[in-house]
């Protein structure tokens, strides 16, 4: 009897919080959510990983190993998306997985879209031309890059802490596409990063906790995306992200 493959499973997940909840709202609007490894899974999630039609690598620093050992056990295929962090990248994670399974994207989606770029209007006419520093992991400095200009700055300086196996590739590929330049930092160490900071003085940090001494040490606000309470990911999280980008730097 031949088991009948359903929705899709997402692959080197770490967190639950509302970033996975929105992760799984995008793609409930194409198809189930079969399994999410590893973040709040149960023994039931585990066992029926091999049901699903399709993996999806949230995460290119852990998730591959994963979907090629599944790709060739259960023979479930996988796509690697950008995560969707921003305009660009959240229409683009949710069309990777509607032409997978050749189903339309619900006109809801663009209508969300279109109500969020309107709300981050305002903000981009006085953040167009500002200088940004972007400190993240694997998974996120390209689409964090890419939200960034799509807010109007100019991104000057980019450090990744751990790279994946996709993500120089990733990043050079959305840079190619914005027509930037950053200069791009790999592993560094403290130094190297305030020295880096210092050289091209930009306007704003997106980062972490661990960015909190190079903005006190410098002047320049810091946006911690990695440990705040509001989504960042879909277009609800765009518009967080660019509201907290006015409070932070703007002072509204």
């Amino acid at each position: 009897m031949r088991v009948r493959k359903r929705g899709v499973n997402l692959l080197a997940v770490y967190r639950y919080g509302w970033d996975l909840e929105e992760v799984k709202r995008l793609v409930e609007l194409i198809t189930k959510t079969n399994s999410i490894l590893t973040a709040k899974t149960s023994l039931e999630e585990i066992r029926k990983t091999s049901k699903a039609s399709l993996n999806v690598v949230m995460c290119e620093a852990s998730g591959f190993d994963a979907a090629r050992l599944m790709k060739k056990k259960f023979s479930v295929p996988y796509i690697h998306p950008l995560l969707p962090i921003g305009f660009k990248a959240t229409r683009e994670f949710l069309e990777s997985i509607s032409e997978f399974f050749d189903k339309r994207i619900p006109s809801e989606f663009f209508r969300e879209e279109r109500s969020a770029l309107k709300k981050v209007k305002s903000l981009k006419e006085k953040t167009t031309g500002r200088k940004a520093c972007v400190v993240s992991g694997a998974s996120r400095i390209a689409p964090l890059t890419q939200l960034l200009c799509e807010l109007g700055f100019d991104v000057v300086l980019v450090s990744i802490d751990r790279p994946g196996e996709t993500t120089l590739e990733d990043l050079n590929r959305v840079t190619k596409e914005l027509g930037i330049n950053p200069r791009i930092i790999v592993e560094p160490n403290a130094e190297e990063v305030l020295m880096a900071v210092e050289e091209e003085k930009p306007d704003l940090i997106i980062g972490g906790l661990y960015e909190t001494e190079v903005s006190k040490i410098f002047g320049i606000p810091l946006l911690d995306v990695m440990h705040g309470e509001k989504k960042t990911m879909g277009f609800e999280g765009a518009v967080n992200l660019a509201k907290n980008i006015g409070v932070i730097l703007l002072g509204r």
